[in-house]
């Protein structure tokens, strides 16, 4: 639905544009939140990001993610709350640019929270090397 992987790098289509504009906009409209690595793949969107101090880490607001269906809205500045508003913020912008009339996103998303350099280091490096891993994959899969 987003684009398709050729030569290690990853085509956009219109649907995938509109979440990469998105994203970009989510940075923009949350001056705590820092974006280090991101990829619009074929058939999903991976991020990693940070919280930082001046807008989330000092209101001491704790994050993470419950087995059970959360029973109320995401505090504000939670990693819910963020991921909620770009998963809609791409739905609608896809229903009125596009006319897309069918489901963007799978219900729930995966979330890591990323403890040390080591760690941050490994995710990063993950998503940035998504799209050569994508073609590897195929072709690994297909023979």
């Amino acid at each position: 639905m987003f684009g398709a992987v050729r030569h290690g790098a990853v085509q956009l289509s219109p649907l995938g544009h509109v979440v990469a504009g998105e994203w970009e906009a989510t940075l923009r409209q949350r001056p705590y939140l820092e974006s280090n690595a991101a990829v619009v793949m074929p058939n999903h969107f991976h991020a990693v990001f940070t919280l930082t101090r001046e807008g989330f880490l000092r209101r001491g607001v704790a994050c993470y993610a419950p087995h059970e269906p959360p029973r109320r809205p995401p505090e504000a500045h939670s990693v819910g709350a963020i991921v909620r508003a770009f998963k809609s913020a791409v739905t609608r912008a896809a229903r009125t640019e596009l006319s897309h009339c069918g489901r963007v996103w799978q219900r729930n998303y995966y979330e890591h929270v990323i403890r040390n350099d080591k760690e941050y280091l490994q995710a990063c490096s993950y998503v940035r090397r998504n799209p050569e891993e994508w073609e590897l994959d195929r072709e690994g899969g297909a023979q």
